[in-house]
């Protein structure tokens, strides 16, 4: 999912580009190029919250009964002054890492803007959601 830190950020319209990649018994699968337009600013949608919809993508076991990690990302936006705040998940798998975007925190946001997540999913579904915002006046991308 892709939303807005709230409607003052002025995002809405704003297309992000996120992308996916999990290895099944060692067949790598990938996908980029997803794209998410952030929905207009609603009193019931505050945030633009939009979705992809499901994804069905790979097993949560490969045939040995290992889980499968999951790594998404967002690119680098090239909005002027938009930066990536955060990714929260909601579902019940297991949040991991991937050392792709350096250290052991499983939400990582580069120097670039771009972003990573990884997790092992879980029994039904599960939702990871990009937030960015917009860069005020006087303030830095850190």
């Amino acid at each position: 999912c892709k939303q807005e830190t709230s409607a003052d950020a002025n995002l809405s319209g704003g297309t992000f580009y996120f992308g996916y990649s999990f290895t099944v018994d060692g067949k790598t699968t990938s996908y980029d190029g997803l794209p998410l337009t952030i929905a207009p600013v609603t009193a019931a949608n505050p945030t633009g919250l939009v979705c992809s919809g499901l994804i069905w993508g790979p097993p949560v076991v490969n045939t040995s009964g290992a889980a499968i990690s999951v790594t998404i990302w967002e690119d680098a936006t090239t909005l002027p002054g938009v930066q990536l705040d955060s990714i929260g998940y909601q579902g019940n798998g297991k949040v991991t890492y991937d050392s792709t975007y350096g250290g052991t925190d499983p939400v990582q946001v580069s120097r670039d803007n771009s972003g990573g997540f990884c997790m092992d999913p879980g029994a039904g579904i599960n939702v990871v959601t990009f937030t960015n915002g917009s860069v005020g006046a006087g303030q830095t991308i850190s």
